[in-house]
Order: structure tokens, then sequence, then C-alpha cells
């Protein structure tokens, strides 16, 4: 599923004269999931793609984007949510977006509260994901703040 919506996104970016970045992909992914709230197996690809095109846009943009963001991962992630193939990769995502949020932020909380919730999630390997996900962002928000650049 994920050749086809990056075959699509690259079409997009063609048509709108743009140069392929992560950003660019970013703008496009997010207009597709806030435009639409495709079918699960779409859904799923699109955050996969998403969260790969996130791990290389700058923090000063995550941080100004990324409470917006949120709210439109959790919402479609949300209407699938017995589907292991969009929850997983809304995880993934989320967990780039609460690295990049200020930790005491109102909206890094509402993430850590939706994050939270897949803990205990029925589907065992959603629950595996939500659990290695909260595990990720303590160590590595931790290893951020012990790091000699936080002080």
């Amino acid at each position: 599923q994920e050749n086809a919506v990056l075959s699509a996104v690259d079409e997009m970016l063609e048509s709108q004269k743009l140069q392929p970045s992560p950003v660019a992909y970013m703008g496009v992914l997010m207009m597709t999931l806030e435009a639409s709230h495709a079918q699960a197996a779409s859904a799923g690809g699109v955050l996969t793609l998403l969260e790969r095109a996130l791990a290389s846009v700058p923090a000063a943009l995550l941080s100004s984007k990324g409470p917006r963001m949120a709210g439109v991962i959790v919402a479609v992630s949300n209407l699938h949510v017995d589907q292991p193939q969009v929850v997983r990769p809304a995880l993934l995502c989320a967990r780039r977006l609460l690295l990049s949020l200020p930790p005491r932020s109102a909206d890094a909380t509402k993430l850590w509260r939706w994050l939270l919730e897949f803990v205990a999630h029925s589907h065992p390997k959603v629950r595996q994901r939500g659990q290695a996900t909260a595990t990720e962002v303590l160590r590595e928000a931790a290893a951020a703040a012990d790091s000699p650049a936080a002080a």
C-alpha cells in the first residue's frame, strides 16, 4: 500500500512543481490525511510514509506544526482503532511528535493520554507497539534532558 501512496504523493508534488523533500512529503501526506478519512489500508500507508518523513523534518517545524498534526493523526487513527495497520504507524508518528513538543505542554499531555490508551489495547500487536512507543519516548526524552546540549 505504501508504494501506491508514494506514487500518488510523487504525482502531486510534480503537478505542484515542488521539489521532493521531507517537508514537502510531510505536507502532502498531512493534506491527504486531513482531506479524507481513507480506508484502513490507505490510511496505514499514509501514516507509515508520514512517520518516515517526520524523521527528517527539522525539529523546529515539528514543534510548531506538531499540535495540529497530532490532532489529525489521532482523529484518523481513532476511526480505525481496531486496525493495527493504522494504529501502529500512528503511534510511531505520535512518538516523533511527542519528542518535538515541549514536555509539559497541554498538547503533549493530550497526545500522551492518547498514547497511553494503547498500552492496554486488546490487540496484542497494537498493545506491544503502544508499550514500546511509550518506553521509547520516555527513554529518549530522559536522554535528551541529560545531554550537555540540554543544559
